[in-house]
């Protein structure tokens, strides 16, 4: 998972890329983007470790069905993340 904040050097576009590790599993569950509202460091760095507890307890199939439709299931504690979401890609 990578969370970026700049796009071709220049322009501002912060988004979290999240991809399967191994690349045959990426036919059956490919990754998705959120892209965010806020280029807040302390907002990104908490969306970041959200998404990658999320993933290390195995829930990379789950959020990655769910962003496609637009849903994404926020932990107890992290709903005021939700305000800073743009679009799920």
């Amino acid at each position: 998972m990578f969370t970026k904040t700049s796009y071709l050097f220049f322009m501002s576009c912060p988004r979290s890329s999240v991809m399967p590790f191994r690349t045959a599993d990426f036919a059956s569950s490919p990754g998705f983007q959120i892209h965010y509202n806020t280029s807040d460091p302390s907002v990104l760095a908490d969306w970041h470790e959200m998404l990658c507890s999320l993933i290390a307890k195995g829930l990379f199939r789950f959020l990655s069905d769910n962003a496609r439709v637009g849903h994404f299931p926020y932990p107890g504690g992290k709903e005021h993340l939700k305000r800073h979401v743009k679009n799920f890609v």
